[in-house]
């Protein structure tokens, strides 16, 4: 049997789905310009696992980080929410909300590996919107499934943007 030397990451093809509705349990940032979006992310996230304790909930998953703008004239603004899919009935905890995503059309992939490759994957991504035509509504959203640190190569991330 041949060795094969295997890549540290992988980066899938793109597809185009459209992701069901769900209840979403969050907590969001104030209005932040793109470049601020990775101070934030943490905060946010110690706040949701907060209220997931507060609100007894355990173990679940995946973490869902979505981002987009705010308002028509505040372009370089936006919104970040992280949080996770509940069932219809729960109820806000905590700093947490809880609102219902509507179906979602999404160009998206998956990143298998070091969070360090993630600008590859968006720019794989953007770039399949525009071999394929789609258009972007705006809207990100990070779903991840399996996180063992930053650099770890077992990490498993779908990346998503928005089309019409």
């Amino acid at each position: 049997m041949e060795s094969q030397t295997l890549s540290e990451f992988f980066i899938s093809p793109m597809r185009v789905q459209t992701l069901p509705e769900i209840t979403f349990f969050y907590v969001t940032s104030p209005a932040i310009p793109f470049a601020d979006l990775d101070k934030h992310l943490d905060p946010l996230l110690e706040s949701l696992y907060a209220a997931k304790a507060e609100a007894s909930l355990g173990e679940t998953g995946p973490d869902i980080v979505r981002y987009y703008r705010v308002g028509v004239g505040d372009e370089d603004k936006l919104l970040m929410e992280v949080g996770i899919p509940v069932k219809p009935e729960m109820k806000p905890a905590g700093a947490a909300q809880v609102k219902v995503l509507p179906p979602y059309r999404c160009a998206s992939l998956l990143l298998w590996g070091s969070l360090l490759h993630i600008v590859e994957a968006y720019e794989a991504l953007q770039k399949g919107m525009r071999e394929a035509g789609l258009e972007h509504t705006g809207e990100c959203q990070e779903w991840t499934y399996y996180f063992l640190g930053v650099e770890s190569p077992h990490n498993l991330m779908e990346i998503t943007m928005g089309v019409k």
